[in-house]
């Protein structure tokens, strides 16, 4: 029952190298570009030698990146995948970590693997994942880890300014992972943070790129951070290497079309299909994911439906009071997710 999310992940990779077929709406994963573009890229690359990097990053990306983003080359932090950065931020901080549940439960584990205390405010469904506003007034030098949209739930932070102001009042540093905010329905529900000194934004390639066996992520952050953080990379991976890097600065110029209209139209199908059959969940306003309310034992559910070739994750890993929920990754076509639906039932039994 104590099982994390990634030692459910090494089972269902086992059982998948055993033979079986297993849909995976367990993990969150965009579909991997394969476009010529990638192929030529690294080609070019290749012709030219691939040799070791600046722990800064590539000045090739980062001018992508400063243009696509308006930041300034001082602030732009590279790392292979969030995670990696996120994990820095938060060991260079050392302070306390501070997140809304259900939440990555990441977050956590970094938290008890870096020695540092954990707080967490949790949030309900009937209020639709939203947190009391007041509730920050009371958090005081903290590192705050703020995810929006939200995994598990999909769902944006309604008032993120007025939770925002409330944390630099409390001399908290703000880590706002922005990992699927590019996938957001609806522009009006995309948020857009002003950076500041008590902040750090976080990107990933990984989603709305379609880069996520790549590794690569970014982050607009302090200057005096950025020096701390590209230190921590020369002595732990030196660089992000060059290859990965190219392939996501063309990622910037090349447009992935149709990803946040297959997600919007898939959530739209898959919420009205739970709930048809009797399950709960907010409607999400991002990819990738739908929070359900199976009404028994997650845990005990995603076991069952590991007999039946699908994998989800137990809403337990993302917060105590979700024991009754399953996230899962929208699939691709809505034949998989009639075929889940079909052997959900048959868990009822």
């Amino acid at each position: 029952m104590n099982a994390t999310m990634y030692e459910l992940r090494e089972r269902i990779i086992s059982l998948q190298r055993s033979g079986r077929k297993i849909h995976r709406l367990d993990i969150g994963e965009v579909e991997p570009r394969r476009d010529d573009w990638v192929l030529e890229t690294v080609r070019d690359c290749i012709s030219r030698g691939v040799r070791y990097g600046s722990s800064g990053g590539s000045r090739i990306l980062i001018d992508e990146l400063c243009r696509a983003y308006g930041a300034k080359p001082e602030n732009v932090i590279i790392g292979p995948g969030s995670k990696y950065i996120i994990y820095a931020l938060i060991k260079t901080l050392g302070r306390e970590v501070f997140t809304i549940e259900p939440a990555w439960p990441a977050y956590k584990y970094m938290a008890a693997d870096l020695g540092l205390k954990y707080s967490k405010l949790e949030t309900r469904m009937q209020d639709g994942w939203q947190p009391p506003l007041e509730a920050f007034s009371r958090i005081e030098g903290k590192t705050a880890v703020l995810n929006t949209p939200s995994n598990p739930t999909s769902t944006v932070l309604r008032d993120l300014d007025g939770i925002l102001e409330r944390l630099e009042r409390g001399n908290n540093f703000t880590i706002l992972d922005l990992a699927y905010n590019d996938l957001a329905f609806d522009e009006k529900k995309a948020v857009h943070p002003e950076f500041k000194d008590d902040r750090a934004l976080i990107y990933t390639f990984s989603k709305r790129h379609g880069l996520s066996g790549w590794r690569i992520g970014f982050a607009i952050v302090p200057e005096a951070l950025k020096k701390k953080y590209d230190d921590f990379v020369s002595i732990t991976i030196n660089n992000v290497p060059e290859v990965v890097q190219e392939v996501a600065a063309r990622a910037l110029r090349t447009p992935n079309p149709g990803v946040v209209e297959a997600y919007r139209d898939m959530a739209a199908y898959a919420c009205s299909a739970f709930r048809s059959a009797g399950y709960e969940c907010a409607d999400p306003d991002a990819g990738i994911y739908v929070f359900v309310n199976v009404k028994r034992d997650g845990y005990d559910t995603a076991m069952r439906l590991l007999d039946h070739g699908f994998a989800v994750m137990p809403g337990r890993v993302f917060g105590d009071e979700c024991a009754d929920f399953i996230r899962v990754c929208l699939p691709r076509n809505k034949e998989i997710l009639d075929s889940l639906l079909a052997a959900l039932d048959e868990c009822r039994l």
